[in-house]
């Protein structure tokens, strides 16, 4: 879903950020995008639309959105007219008018009312409508989703709790720092040892992210079927990568995420040098370790999680930060891929070895599956067109595998 930034400080029109320019809804490119997209939704964050991803089934309807929309018809100089008693129009690009002690909680269902002198809006008699401007979205944290199917306006308030948006800011920048740890070790031909503290904060946030939700603390962030599908399998991998961890400590088994036993028969029949052997082989001393130091890569639960947090903040996965996690997510899955071919499928055959084999094989093919959804789903909802949809996906996939390629060849060169 493509964005257009807004200025903050135009008041009371909507104002681009980059051109500085007002909005225009009868002609030019937001009179296109009424016309060819399936919804438009405005907030503080700019203004976001989309004509390859469609509005769930049930409408918004989620938490903290309006349960049934109000009809929101096209008119002169304004993004819409709700033709209601009071009348609202919606973000008129020229003069706003409120009446003298008027209130639009009748509207929108409270929140704070634009009658201040920084609103820029002119106090009239005489008038029983409401015109809906940027105060509305910033004094308000009014946030507008127009279907334009059913010419349905629908609205809710961005009142997440300041705590909450601080916590998900400050665990991202922890997270990212530990992938930043994972990716130096990666290339060191090493990985980084299991750590419960990073494991319990990875699961609070996934937790406190969904009960928040289910207690009404936060609203409903996602309003497309896609993203809605995307955060799914998403939570789905993380929750299954997090039992699976605590499974394989608890256990004190290595079986999954440790490298492949590899004996000197299989080290001569792969024709790898003595070294590389005994960088694709355990110790016996790795071997007897304890499982607080059992070797478990984190690195694709931690870039899930962070596609997760991000999203929530940004109310969509389309944002800045999707695109270097989703390559970061596929390098790791291409170089897993890499080693099962190089590696595993060419190892000496026996009980043990096999079952290894073939759950590095289900491991392989949960990424490639978790990565296909993110490139499907989480590149749509960005994507302008279906041609820009192909470019965008083709030039990822292409990054993801010269990346793996050289992360494959760094690691097994040393």
């Amino acid at each position: 879903m493509p964005w257009l930034p807004l200025n903050l400080k135009s008041f009371p029109t909507l104002t681009s950020a980059v051109t500085g320019t007002v909005f225009e809804w009868n002609h030019g490119p937001m009179y296109n995008v009424l016309l060819t997209n399936s919804y438009v939704r405005i907030s503080e964050l700019g203004i976001q639309w989309s004509s390859l991803s469609r509005l769930p089934a049930t409408k918004v309807g989620g938490v903290g959105w309006s349960t049934s929309g109000l009809s929101c018809v096209p008119v002169r100089d304004a993004f819409c007219l709700t033709p209601t008693s009071p009348e609202v129009s919606m973000f008129p690009k020229a003069r706003v008018e409120v009446v003298a002690g008027g209130s639009h909680a009748l509207v929108f269902g409270g929140g704070t009312q634009c009658n201040t002198q920084t609103a820029n809006r002119e106090f009239i008699l005489g008038s029983a409508g409401y015109q809906a401007s940027l105060c509305d979205l910033t004094d308000s944290k009014l946030d507008v989703l127009l279907d334009l199917d059913s010419a349905e306006i629908y609205w809710k308030h961005r009142d997440d709790p300041f705590w909450w948006n601080v916590l998900v800011t400050m665990s991202c920048l922890f997270f990212f720092t530990r992938v930043c740890e994972h990716l130096v070790m990666l290339v060191q031909g090493k990985r980084r040892d299991f750590s419960p503290s990073t494991t319990v904060a990875l699961g609070t946030m996934l937790l406190l992210h969904r009960i928040l939700l289910w207690l009404q603390v936060l609203s409903e962030h996602l309003v497309t079927r896609e993203e809605q599908l995307l955060d799914n399998i998403l939570e789905i991998y993380c929750w299954g990568h997090i039992c699976l961890q605590i499974a394989t400590i608890w256990s004190a088994r290595n079986s999954g995420y440790q490298y492949l036993r590899i004996t000197e028969d299989a080290s001569k029949s792969l024709r790898i040098t003595e070294d590389a052997s005994k960088s694709l082989s355990i110790t016996e001393d790795a071997s007897k370790s304890t499982a607080s130091s059992a070797d478990i890569s984190t690195l694709g639960l931690l870039l899930c999680v962070q596609m997760i947090l991000t999203a929530h903040l940004q109310s969509s996965y389309d944002n800045p930060f999707l695109g270097v996690l989703v390559i970061l997510f596929g390098m790791r899955s291409n170089l897993k891929f890499l080693n099962f071919m190089l590696v595993y499928t060419n190892c000496e055959r026996n009980s043990e070895n096999t079952e290894i084999v073939l759950k590095k094989l289900v491991f392989l093919c949960v990424d490639t599956f978790t990565l296909a959804s993110i490139l499907e789903l989480g590149v749509r909802s960005g994507a302008r067109s279906a041609v820009e949809q192909v470019s965008t996906t083709s030039g990822i996939l292409l990054a993801v595998v010269l990346g793996g390629a050289f992360l494959h060849e760094v690691i097994h060169s040393k």
